[in-house]
């Protein structure tokens, strides 16, 4: 690590956030820290948060701030270290403090806009900052009530801040719709990109295996960096090593209109280990509530059965179908229609096997 104060000298610096464990995410809170029992609580609340949102998502979700760096140096280095390994920031600019707005400049600069939260409290003797005005802040009260408010709205967009993460780089490889891509070869397996922490591989007896057996946030496949609205997905698919420890049942499941790959995140068909089938509808405040389809008769993802999928979506209907269920709903009854966007085959605590994939544009 380069011992340079100066935020420029850190920001192509490949090895930052190595040191992170797979699958972990970092939240770094930039904040004054004197003095201390001022700003503990906030700290101690966020910490919280994150906390609670990564043990429902099975995902570490971790918290640091620049008074946790322990250094017998000049400790600019880790900071701009931990701002530039961070997959989210959140940054309180009350009261103005010059290191701050340093680091919240930093953060600003090296870091999408979602994955950047800035929060002050609400002071009749502090005005807005211009410069910084039309960026989204949340304003709060140092009160029971402010701080419940506070961390109410913290949640959403912290998971809307994390769902962002992996899609962070755009993949190279362009696919030209209609497309129908044989699996079993290399050459159509590069068109389906995912995250670099994903385990996957090619199996000579069926195709491309892929997933995350312990964190689901590195188990999705998207097809190339195609964003499109009506659209029809089908192909063959089977389970692969579900895990048996799971906190939830693994399963795995085609979304279309995706923004990221949050089951709320877009329109999503699932397959679980029991063989059950399931769509999820948005429930308000980014959360989803799982729709029961059907059942596969006699289902046991040990067997390496394949299952015939055909999921689409257009102005009218969202159809899917799983095996033996189908499904029809109306597209006029969901409470949330996203516009467009991008298709992902994802599975939750398992590898998935996928051999086939024929994509229609409708």
């Amino acid at each position: 690590m380069s011992n340079s104060v100066w935020p420029y000298d850190h920001v192509n610096v490949d090895s930052y956030g190595a040191e992170k464990a797979l699958g972990d995410l970092w939240c770094f809170v930039i904040c004054p820290v004197n003095p201390p029992t001022y700003w503990d609580d906030l700290f101690a609340m966020i910490a919280r948060i994150c906390e609670e949102l990564g043990k429902g998502m099975g995902v570490p979700l971790r918290c640091r701030r620049a008074v946790d760096v322990v250094s017998a140096g000049i400790i600019h280095p880790e900071i701009w270290r931990d701002i530039l390994s961070a997959d989210l920031v959140i940054a309180d600019i009350t009261g103005r403090n010059g290191n701050v707005m340093f680091e919240l400049g930093v953060a600003a600069a090296c870091l999408d806009k979602e994955r950047v939260i800035i929060i002050r409290e609400d002071r009749s003797d502090e005005p807005r900052l211009f410069d910084i005005n039309p960026a989204r802040q949340l304003d709060y009260t140092r009160t029971l009530s402010g701080f419940q408010q506070l961390a109410s709205r913290l949640v959403v967009l912290i998971q809307d801040g994390i769902a962002r993460a992996p899609f962070d780089r755009d993949p190279n490889a362009a696919v030209i719709l209609p497309a129908s891509l044989d699996l079993t070869t290399e050459i159509d397996c590069r068109k389906l990109w995912g995250p670099s922490g994903a385990h996957r591989r090619m199996l000579r007896d069926f195709g491309l295996e892929f997933g995350s057996l312990y964190n689901f946030r590195y188990g999705w496949l998207s097809v190339g960096n195609i964003a499109i609205r009506n659209v029809r997905v089908s192909g063959e698919f089977r389970f692969s090593s579900p895990r048996h420890d799971a906190p939830y049942q693994p399963w795995i499941g085609i979304m279309l209109r995706s923004q990221g790959y949050l089951a709320s995140s877009g329109h999503l068909a699932v397959l679980r280990a029991d063989g059950s089938v399931a769509r999820t509808q948005e429930n308000g405040g980014n959360q989803h509530v799982d729709i029961e389809l059907g059942q596969i008769d006699d289902f046991d993802p040990q067997a390496g059965k394949i299952v015939h999928f055909d999921v689409s979506i257009d102005e009218a209907e969202w159809r899917i179908r799983m095996g033996s269920v189908e499904h029809a709903a109306a597209i006029s009854d969901l409470p949330l229609v996203f516009a467009e966007g991008r298709i992902i085959i994802e599975g939750q605590f398992c590898w998935v096997c996928l051999r086939k994939l024929d994509i229609e544009p409708l």
